[in-house]
């Protein structure tokens, strides 16, 4: 479960700028949250925001006040 205020649903290059963005502005890391399938994304995320970062949608979506959709069109299924 996370207990995050605002969850991205993929950690492409889309979610780690906007990510970026949120830390750079002064969001606390804490209370972000990233899923992503790739290990190798989801520890790189992790490694350089320090944010939570999980494998699948649902126990990154649970609990979060905002889902953002950080997917291109064609890979929402």
């Amino acid at each position: 479960m996370s207990d995050s205020n605002i969850t991205f649903i993929g950690g492409g290059n889309m979610a780690r700028s906007l990510v970026g963005g949120l830390v750079a502005a002064g969001t606390p890391s804490r209370t972000i949250s990233v899923s992503e399938p790739q290990p190798e994304l989801r520890n790189n995320l992790q490694k350089d925001f320090d944010i939570n970062v999980h494998a699948d949608n649902l126990s990154a979506a649970t609990g979060t006040r905002v889902i953002i959709l950080a997917v291109k069109p064609q890979v929402l299924q």
